[in-house]
């Protein structure tokens, strides 16, 4: 048996799996290439059975279809024309349930129009009646002459290292795909060593890429066309870490358990001493990554990546090709997207094989596979950022795991049904089975941000790739995370009922310290002035029954913008200078509660003393002191818990719901840095008040011990409390500063 017919290329089953396309494309290009020499040794039309090779159906049906279009275009260039009618007959193998592909029918239509014969769309549709709806799609627009043949869009075969082509010396070959060479090459004029991309002059991708500068994409130097061989060559820096495809191969042969940052480190540096390139010995990024685990460094990879197509997606340029072969690594690590794959422009580049023999049928969204069926109305120009999001989240799942979500996808007998087919999947979503095939040591979040990348719906997914960057940025953040995402608990429920919380963290120290108080002055200071018994009673049944509502009326003022802002952050309301409205106003919500709660015990330290005095004349000074000081002890006690506790409450739960994209600003960062500064005067102050207060009462000479025990072991409780608080509270700003500090340094 032929080298070319070995059935381990074809997967030997009834039908071609997807991930068959290169060993399939080296077969056909072998097929191809023997009839194209037997047409130009020859006098006579070959025999196209000849070239057709053993293996499955769906193998046989894909390079006849191939050989057909060589064939059509010999035929009516040496005026032997035949039809697909013709070929029909002699292999009926290549009609499928509606008849002959339209691609074949499309390559007869061109063919006979270069050869100057008269055609109508017209006369197809007559033809071919079952197929005249795809037929419209394909014929309905005036389309420059052009050719559905999959070797066209083929490389030199004869070139390689050691040869000379246009302005270059090529060295070594570095890479090679279905439709494209690469070479490392000196360019002679510049004496500059280059990558050197050689495929047929077709496509607008250098001129594409030329216009993006981001440290994740790679730039094209220049390009040039060759035109008396068809040939374009695109040049570019030389990134010498191989390719995510080269780190796929080095993930599938590693056990799960050993999988790690240094895994990508180690295809990298397999690559470098390949080609003679020297390992960095001092790389902050491959000393970060060399400290991952595997599912943070495929989650780094992935906020790389997608901030590069986002940097694209703001100029207009979709890349519509996303998978590990076209993402090169440099020395560092460091990811670059190449190959934006504009030439896919039409319902002829879908339907062809093309995708099949350069491995992007893998990775599509199911309105990309829709956009390039002709039975389908969608259209390329439809497709917009989610699509090529979908394709990151599938190369992402891929190398997470080896395999990509979709498993055991298969050719069907032509390729509107394998399209179709391929997308009924994918819109089916991520099988249950598949999903249990991720890594149990994900980063937190990481699997919602892939399923999100994976919705069958574009509408579901996210809109931006700057929002996939942030949340696979945050993945790495586990603390930050749980601030801005926190799972259902105390911190979502406080979010729907803030005043709730608020009122129980206010209300239930300063009830129990005014309890307190209410017995202590009583026993120290009332019963000693039996004249003053009734009106300190009179004086507590009004200050207490109108402060306390008074304070709740207060606090319900300065709660309410926030109250507000939840509810209208939860229904997705509010613009940017909203958020920061009110994220602003949320940094003075602890302070607001205190304000209020201090300023009834200040109010009813005067209320109290003055009252008894001015009825009850012979109560001595002292007694006025002493229930000044003692109010104050137990003031500050209880404004310690909603001072804390409310700044507490903003920091885990109020302030972090509105960072809706996960970024904060310059002017953020002063905020939270002078918030950190607040709460160090505020703990400083907890502290200094209780011995300041123990001391007055001292000074008053009380004889109740267990008062000022409990006085005291109160106090320092509530510093204890603030202290805690307060570390907690610096931990989760210092997450949320860096957010803003990010977004500085970018």
């Amino acid at each position: 048996m032929p080298a070319s017919d070995d059935p381990k290329r074809d997967t030997s089953g009834a039908r071609l799996d997807v991930d068959a396309g290169q060993p399939t494309w080296d077969l056909l290009a072998g097929k191809l290439e023997s009839l194209i020499q037997r047409w130009d040794n020859s006098r006579h039309p070959p025999v196209l059975g000849e070239f057709v090779p053993q293996g499955s159906p769906s193998l046989r049906r894909l390079v006849l279809t191939e050989l057909i279009k060589v064939d059509l275009d010999y035929r009516w260039q040496r005026n032997a024309p035949k039809m697909i009618e013709d070929y029909a007959a002699d292999f009926p193998e290549i009609c499928g349930p509606n008849g002959v592909p339209c691609d074949l029918i499309f390559e007869e239509f061109q063919v006979r129009k270069r050869a100057g014969e008269p055609v109508s769309a017209g006369d197809y549709y007559n033809r071919f009646p079952a197929q005249a709806k795809e037929l419209g799609r394909l014929l309905g627009v005036d389309l420059p002459t052009r050719v559905t043949l999959a070797q066209h869009a083929a490389p030199a075969k004869t070139l390689k290292a050691g040869d000379q082509i246009d302005d270059f010396d090529l060295l070594a070959l570095i890479g090679e795909g279905a439709f494209a060479k690469v070479f490392l090459a000196r360019q002679r004029s510049m004496q500059r060593l280059v990558a050197l991309k050689i495929s047929a002059d077709k496509g607008a991708e250098p001129q594409t890429l030329a216009q993006l500068d981001h440290p994740h994409i790679v730039r094209v130097h220049d390009q040039r066309v060759i035109s008396d061989k068809g040939i374009r060559l695109l040049y570019m820096p030389y990134i010498p870490g191989g390719t995510l495809h080269d780190v796929l191969q080095q993930i599938r042969k590693t056990p799960v358990h050993q999988r790690s940052g240094k895994t990508l480190l180690q295809s990298v540096d397999e690559n470098l001493t390949k080609r003679g390139e020297v390992v960095p010995l001092e790389s902050n990024i491959r000393q970060r990554i060399a400290g991952m685990t595997w599912a943070e460094t495929v989650c780094w990879l992935g906020a790389r990546l997608a901030e590069a197509l986002h940097y694209a997606h703001e100029r207009g340029v979709l890349h519509r090709d996303v998978k590990p072969a076209n993402v090169l690594l440099g020395a560092d690590a460091a990811p670059r997207l190449a190959d934006f794959n504009v030439g896919w422009s039409s319902k002829l580049d879908g339907v062809s094989p093309a995708a099949f023999f350069g491995g992007s049928i893998g990775y599509m969204s199911p309105e990309q596979l829709e956009a390039f069926n002709p039975q389908h109305p969608r259209t390329p120009a439809s497709l917009d950022a989610r699509s090529d999001i979908y394709a990151l989240g599938i190369t992402l799942w891929e190398l997470l795991t080896g395999r990509r979500p979709f498993t055991d996808e298969q050719l069907e007998n032509e390729w509107s049904a394998t399209i179709g087919t391929l997308t009924s999947r994918r819109k089916a979503g991520v099988p249950s089975n598949v999903l249990a095939t991720l890594p149990a040591d994900l980063p937190p979040g990481m699997r919602d941000v892939l399923l999100k990348c994976l919705e069958p719906d574009p509408d579901d997914r996210y809109r931006t790739a700057a929002k996939v960057a942030r949340q696979l940025e945050l993945c790495l953040k586990p603390h930050t995370r749980e601030l801005l995402y926190p799972q259902p608990g105390w911190r979502t429920w406080a979010r729907r009922h803030p005043l709730i919380v608020l009122y129980t963290v206010g209300l239930v120290p300063n009830i129990l310290a005014s309890l307190f108080s209410i017995e202590y002055n009583q026993t120290e200071i009332v019963n000693r002035v039996p004249e003053a018994q009734k009106m300190f009673e009179m004086l507590m049944w009004i200050v207490n029954p109108t402060f306390f509502p008074a304070g709740i009326i207060a606090f319900f003022f300065v709660a309410r913008p926030i109250v507000r802002a939840l509810k209208l952050a939860r229904e997705g309301k509010g613009t940017a200078e909203d958020f920061a409205r009110w994220r602003r106003q949320s940094l003075q919500l602890g302070l607001g509660a205190m304000l209020v709660c201090l300023s009834a015990w200040v109010i009813s330290a005067v209320v109290f003393p003055v009252g008894l005095h001015l009825t009850v004349h012979a109560m001595p000074w002292k007694f006025h002191t002493h229930f000044l000081a003692s109010q104050t002890l137990c003031g500050l006690i209880a404004v310690t818990y909603p001072l804390f506790g409310g700044d507490q409450l903003v920091i885990r739960a109020i302030y972090p719901a509105f960072v809706p994209n996960g970024m904060l600003t310059s002017d953020d960062l002063e905020q939270l840095q002078r918030f950190e500064k607040r709460i160090g005067w505020q703990l400083l102050l907890a502290a200094i008040m209780p011995p300041l207060a123990l001391g007055l009462l001292a000074l008053s000479e009380t004889q109740n011990r267990l008062a000022l025990s409990v006085l005291a072991a109160a106090g320092f409780a509530g510093v204890t409390v603030a202290y805690f608080l307060s570390r907690g509270i610096r931990t989760d700003l210092a997450a949320l500063r860096e957010l803003a500090e990010e977004r500085a340094r970018s």
